[in-house]
């Protein structure tokens, strides 16, 4: 007969194994061992004390132990060809007010999200280069003829 204490360990175990699969980075693959483990205490009838205790020592050993292993690991940054703006001229095609929010610019034939790198506002038909890209919003610098 299958208990409630078990459904719960069951639950935690796919919750955490999601976490895993969304995430770029080990961040919860301990506790899907944990929960495995106070499962199995639970089919075996122990108390559910004992199997939370279980849960947060073996979750605690396997991280203790493995961390030091998984922060050595270096995760590249793909560079995407979206990055290939970096240093491209554009012109602004609506004003460019980081305090409004507001500005776009045209480069490479394509219209994009801009926001002044200084801060300052540049006005629509200025031509500017781009510093760097978040998201998809790229950072401007006017230049100065």
């Amino acid at each position: 007969m299958i208990e409630m204490d078990m459904i719960l360990w069951c639950v935690m175990m796919v919750f955490f194994i999601l976490v895993e699969c969304v995430t770029i980075a080990l961040v919860s693959v301990w506790f899907v061992f944990g929960a495995l483990a106070a499962f199995i205490a639970a089919a075996m009838s122990a108390s559910f004390q004992e199997q939370c205790y279980l849960f947060v020592a073996v979750s605690a050993i396997l991280f203790l132990a493995t961390r030091p292993l998984v922060r050595g690991l270096k995760i590249q940054k793909v560079p995407t060809n979206a990055d290939g703006v970096v240093g491209m001229e554009g012109v602004v095609q609506t004003k460019i007010d980081n305090l409004l929010g507001e500005g776009r610019v045209l480069v490479n034939g394509l219209d994009w999200a801009a926001k002044s790198t200084r801060g300052r506002n540049i006005e629509s038909g200025k031509k500017v280069i781009v510093d760097k890209l978040e998201g998809v919003t790229l950072y401007v610098t006017e230049i100065v003829d």
